[in-house]
């Protein structure tokens, strides 16, 4: 699953399918290697890493693992973390 939120975050969800189809030869995607994307570009940051927190789904593989990517000017890792948390709790 991948979900992103900010400036043109929609043209990577394009990125992530072709690199997908590509991974598989531009052949059929089966179930357990289909790649789900979301943007979240006119929400706030708390309701993406809410929507990541609790909403994220894949209908045929368990989502054991979640992994934030902040590629920010400015990073501020405790900040997003903190926020995760925040959201996840509620």
């Amino acid at each position: 699953m991948h979900a992103r939120r900010g400036h043109e975050c929609s043209s990577w969800d394009g990125s992530v399918d072709h690199a997908n189809l590509d991974a598989l030869d531009y052949g059929d995607v089966p179930g357990d290697k289909f790649v789900r994307t979301t943007w979240h570009d006119k929400e706030p940051l708390s309701e993406l890493l809410w929507f990541a927190a609790h909403g994220a789904a894949h209908s045929d593989v368990p989502l054991d693992l979640l992994v934030l990517v902040d590629i920010a000017r400015n990073a501020d890792e405790s900040g997003i973390m903190e926020a995760f948390a925040e959201a996840a709790s509620g």
